[in-house]
Protein backbone atom coordinates (compact mmCIF):
# COMPACT_ATOMS: atom_id res chain seq x y z
CA UNK A 1 0.00 0.00 0.00
CA UNK A 2 1.15 3.66 -0.08
CA UNK A 3 3.61 4.98 2.17
CA UNK A 4 2.88 7.27 4.79
CA UNK A 5 2.22 10.86 4.21
CA UNK A 6 2.07 14.41 5.57
CA UNK A 7 -1.02 16.33 5.13
CA UNK A 8 -0.86 19.93 7.16
CA UNK A 9 1.43 18.45 9.40
CA UNK A 10 -0.26 15.22 10.20
CA UNK A 11 0.81 11.83 9.76
CA UNK A 12 -1.75 9.87 7.42
CA UNK A 13 -1.74 6.78 5.94
CA UNK A 14 -4.30 6.14 3.09
CA UNK A 15 -5.92 2.85 2.37
CA UNK A 16 -4.10 -0.20 0.92
CA UNK A 17 -3.80 -0.90 -2.76
CA UNK A 18 -5.31 -4.32 -2.63
CA UNK A 19 -5.36 -7.04 -5.35
CA UNK A 20 -8.61 -7.71 -7.22
CA UNK A 21 -10.37 -10.13 -6.17
CA UNK A 22 -13.37 -9.79 -3.15
CA UNK A 23 -10.90 -11.88 -0.41
CA UNK A 24 -8.13 -9.50 -0.71
CA UNK A 25 -9.51 -6.80 -0.96
CA UNK A 26 -11.73 -7.43 2.55
CA UNK A 27 -8.28 -9.12 4.47
CA UNK A 28 -6.57 -5.93 3.03
CA UNK A 29 -9.25 -2.91 4.45
CA UNK A 30 -10.11 -4.90 8.06
CA UNK A 31 -6.18 -5.20 8.70
CA UNK A 32 -5.77 -1.45 7.61
CA UNK A 33 -8.45 -0.56 10.32
CA UNK A 34 -6.78 -3.23 12.77
CA UNK A 35 -3.42 -1.48 12.22
CA UNK A 36 -5.05 2.06 12.46
CA UNK A 37 -7.11 2.11 15.72
CA UNK A 38 -3.83 -0.04 17.29
CA UNK A 39 -1.81 2.94 16.44
CA UNK A 40 -3.96 5.34 17.72
CA UNK A 41 -4.24 3.96 21.29
CA UNK A 42 -0.60 2.71 21.79
CA UNK A 43 1.04 5.40 23.67
CA UNK A 44 -1.77 7.52 24.61
CA UNK A 45 -1.29 9.13 28.18
CA UNK A 46 -2.78 7.97 31.53
CA UNK A 47 -5.19 8.66 33.11
CA UNK A 48 -6.82 10.16 30.35
CA UNK A 49 -6.69 7.26 27.83
CA UNK A 50 -9.53 5.36 29.87
CA UNK A 51 -11.06 8.34 31.30
CA UNK A 52 -14.39 8.73 29.80
CA UNK A 53 -14.76 11.47 26.90
CA UNK A 54 -18.54 11.52 26.69
CA UNK A 55 -21.22 10.87 29.02
CA UNK A 56 -22.15 7.64 27.33
CA UNK A 57 -18.64 6.94 29.43
CA UNK A 58 -16.79 6.16 26.08
CA UNK A 59 -12.90 6.42 26.36
CA UNK A 60 -10.14 5.58 24.50
CA UNK A 61 -8.22 2.35 26.36
CA UNK A 62 -11.77 0.53 26.69
CA UNK A 63 -12.82 0.69 22.77
CA UNK A 64 -9.79 -1.05 21.95
CA UNK A 65 -10.44 -3.94 24.74
CA UNK A 66 -13.96 -4.09 23.37
CA UNK A 67 -13.14 -4.77 19.42
CA UNK A 68 -11.08 -7.62 20.80
CA UNK A 69 -13.68 -9.46 22.58
CA UNK A 70 -15.33 -8.54 19.54
CA UNK A 71 -12.67 -10.46 17.23
CA UNK A 72 -12.18 -13.15 19.95
CA UNK A 73 -16.19 -14.25 19.32
CA UNK A 74 -16.70 -13.50 15.72
CA UNK A 75 -13.30 -15.52 14.37
CA UNK A 76 -12.09 -17.30 18.12
CA UNK A 77 -15.59 -18.49 19.31
CA UNK A 78 -15.38 -16.95 22.76
CA UNK A 79 -18.37 -16.30 24.47
CA UNK A 80 -19.55 -12.91 25.37
CA UNK A 81 -22.12 -12.30 28.59
CA UNK A 82 -21.37 -8.86 29.18
CA UNK A 83 -20.80 -6.77 25.94
CA UNK A 84 -21.12 -3.74 28.09
CA UNK A 85 -18.67 -4.16 30.31
CA UNK A 86 -15.73 -5.09 27.70
CA UNK A 87 -16.15 -1.18 26.85
CA UNK A 88 -13.39 -0.47 30.17
CA UNK A 89 -10.15 -2.31 30.33
CA UNK A 90 -9.56 -3.41 33.67
CA UNK A 91 -7.87 -0.95 36.41
CA UNK A 92 -4.31 -3.37 36.22
CA UNK A 93 -4.25 -3.37 32.43
CA UNK A 94 -1.77 -0.54 30.72
CA UNK A 95 -1.95 0.88 27.60
CA UNK A 96 0.66 -1.31 26.47
CA UNK A 97 -1.49 -5.11 28.18
CA UNK A 98 -4.52 -4.23 26.02
CA UNK A 99 -2.59 -2.83 22.63
CA UNK A 100 -0.93 -6.03 22.71
CA UNK A 101 -3.90 -8.46 23.23
CA UNK A 102 -5.54 -6.47 20.70
CA UNK A 103 -2.79 -7.30 18.64
CA UNK A 104 -2.11 -11.11 19.40
CA UNK A 105 -5.93 -11.48 19.02
CA UNK A 106 -5.57 -10.21 15.54
CA UNK A 107 -3.21 -12.57 14.54
CA UNK A 108 -4.97 -15.28 16.12
CA UNK A 109 -8.37 -14.14 13.86
CA UNK A 110 -6.04 -13.79 11.05
CA UNK A 111 -4.93 -17.99 11.57
CA UNK A 112 -8.49 -19.00 11.56
CA UNK A 113 -8.97 -16.61 8.23
CA UNK A 114 -5.93 -17.80 6.35
CA UNK A 115 -7.25 -21.22 6.19
CA UNK A 116 -10.77 -20.10 4.71
CA UNK A 117 -10.53 -19.88 1.24
CA UNK A 118 -14.74 -19.65 0.73
CA UNK A 119 -16.19 -16.53 1.75
CA UNK A 120 -19.57 -18.54 1.62
CA UNK A 121 -18.60 -20.53 4.17
CA UNK A 122 -20.01 -20.87 7.75
CA UNK A 123 -17.11 -18.97 10.29
CA UNK A 124 -15.43 -21.86 11.96
CA UNK A 125 -17.35 -22.76 15.41
CA UNK A 126 -16.22 -25.17 18.25
CA UNK A 127 -19.55 -26.33 18.67
CA UNK A 128 -21.13 -27.16 15.05
CA UNK A 129 -24.92 -27.01 16.23
CA UNK A 130 -23.95 -22.73 16.72
CA UNK A 131 -25.22 -20.98 13.81
CA UNK A 132 -22.40 -18.89 12.55
CA UNK A 133 -22.44 -16.12 9.92
CA UNK A 134 -20.66 -16.49 6.88
CA UNK A 135 -16.98 -15.72 6.18
CA UNK A 136 -18.26 -12.21 3.88
CA UNK A 137 -20.81 -11.21 6.35
CA UNK A 138 -17.90 -11.59 9.55
CA UNK A 139 -15.31 -9.80 7.32
CA UNK A 140 -17.59 -7.03 6.23
CA UNK A 141 -19.33 -6.35 10.06
CA UNK A 142 -15.78 -6.46 11.31
CA UNK A 143 -14.73 -3.87 9.07
CA UNK A 144 -17.99 -2.03 10.08
CA UNK A 145 -17.08 -2.25 14.06
CA UNK A 146 -13.52 -1.24 13.66
CA UNK A 147 -14.24 1.29 10.97
CA UNK A 148 -16.70 2.88 13.51
CA UNK A 149 -14.81 2.55 17.07
CA UNK A 150 -11.34 3.57 15.06
CA UNK A 151 -13.31 7.16 14.19
CA UNK A 152 -14.40 7.25 17.60
CA UNK A 153 -10.58 6.63 18.88
CA UNK A 154 -9.55 9.28 16.28
CA UNK A 155 -11.74 12.44 18.02
CA UNK A 156 -10.67 10.65 21.54
CA UNK A 157 -6.64 10.89 20.92
CA UNK A 158 -7.10 14.62 19.78
CA UNK A 159 -8.95 15.27 22.22
CA UNK A 160 -6.13 14.15 24.74
CA UNK A 161 -3.03 14.94 23.26
CA UNK A 162 -3.45 16.70 19.98
CA UNK A 163 -2.83 13.38 17.77
CA UNK A 164 -3.96 13.09 14.68
CA UNK A 165 -3.87 10.95 11.53
CA UNK A 166 -4.79 7.60 10.42
CA UNK A 167 -2.10 5.68 12.01
CA UNK A 168 1.29 4.06 10.22
CA UNK A 169 2.04 2.49 6.74
CA UNK A 170 0.60 -1.03 6.71
CA UNK A 171 0.97 -3.52 4.21
CA UNK A 172 -1.89 -5.83 3.40
CA UNK A 173 -1.72 -9.32 4.82
CA UNK A 174 -2.93 -10.59 1.03
CA UNK A 175 0.41 -8.97 -0.34
CA UNK A 176 2.88 -9.93 2.31
CA UNK A 177 1.14 -12.45 4.85
CA UNK A 178 4.03 -11.78 8.25
CA UNK A 179 5.13 -8.82 6.97
CA UNK A 180 2.76 -6.62 8.72
CA UNK A 181 4.95 -5.51 11.81
CA UNK A 182 2.07 -3.25 13.27
CA UNK A 183 -0.03 -7.11 14.03
CA UNK A 184 3.45 -8.07 15.41
CA UNK A 185 4.64 -7.77 19.38
CA UNK A 186 4.60 -9.14 22.44
CA UNK A 187 1.71 -11.68 23.19
CA UNK A 188 -0.52 -11.42 26.69
CA UNK A 189 -2.50 -13.39 28.54
CA UNK A 190 -6.22 -13.64 26.56
CA UNK A 191 -8.56 -11.32 27.36
CA UNK A 192 -11.31 -12.22 30.50
CA UNK A 193 -14.36 -14.43 28.69
CA UNK A 194 -15.62 -17.07 29.94
CA UNK A 195 -13.92 -19.76 27.23
CA UNK A 196 -10.69 -19.71 25.66
CA UNK A 197 -10.20 -20.95 22.24
CA UNK A 198 -7.37 -21.53 20.32
CA UNK A 199 -7.25 -21.67 16.32
CA UNK A 200 -5.80 -25.23 14.79
CA UNK A 201 -5.13 -26.62 11.79
CA UNK A 202 -8.17 -28.59 10.04
CA UNK A 203 -9.20 -28.97 6.80
CA UNK A 204 -7.30 -27.21 4.03
CA UNK A 205 -10.24 -25.59 2.86
CA UNK A 206 -10.94 -23.66 6.74
CA UNK A 207 -9.30 -24.03 10.00
CA UNK A 208 -11.47 -24.90 12.84
CA UNK A 209 -11.19 -23.10 16.11
CA UNK A 210 -10.48 -25.64 18.99
CA UNK A 211 -10.34 -25.52 23.21
CA UNK A 212 -9.37 -26.45 26.12
CA UNK A 213 -12.50 -25.37 28.00
CA UNK A 214 -16.19 -26.45 27.65
CA UNK A 215 -17.82 -23.78 26.03
CA UNK A 216 -19.99 -21.45 28.27
CA UNK A 217 -23.90 -22.27 27.78
CA UNK A 218 -25.31 -19.44 29.60
CA UNK A 219 -26.60 -17.74 26.60
CA UNK A 220 -28.64 -18.88 23.55
CA UNK A 221 -28.27 -16.09 21.25
CA UNK A 222 -25.01 -16.58 19.20
CA UNK A 223 -21.79 -14.11 19.80
CA UNK A 224 -22.38 -12.49 16.73
CA UNK A 225 -26.19 -11.80 17.18
CA UNK A 226 -25.74 -10.44 20.66
CA UNK A 227 -22.80 -7.97 19.42
CA UNK A 228 -25.67 -6.99 17.10
CA UNK A 229 -27.89 -5.35 19.85
CA UNK A 230 -24.47 -3.96 21.76
CA UNK A 231 -22.74 -1.76 18.89
CA UNK A 232 -25.15 1.21 19.20
CA UNK A 233 -23.12 2.27 22.53
CA UNK A 234 -21.13 5.02 20.87
CA UNK A 235 -23.39 5.85 17.92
Amino acid sequence: MPSTTRRNGRRDTPPPRTGSNETEILHGFLNYLRTSIAAKVDGAPEPQVRTAAVPSGTNLLGLLNHLTFVERSLFLGDDVTDWQATFQAAPSDSVADVVARYRDTVERANDVLDGCTDLGAPVPRLRPDRPAPSIRWALTHMIEETGRHAGHADILRELIDGTTGRGSAFRSRSVARRSAAPLTGPRSPAPRSTSTHEPTAGPRSCRAASSSTAPSTKTSATPWQQHRYVSRRCS
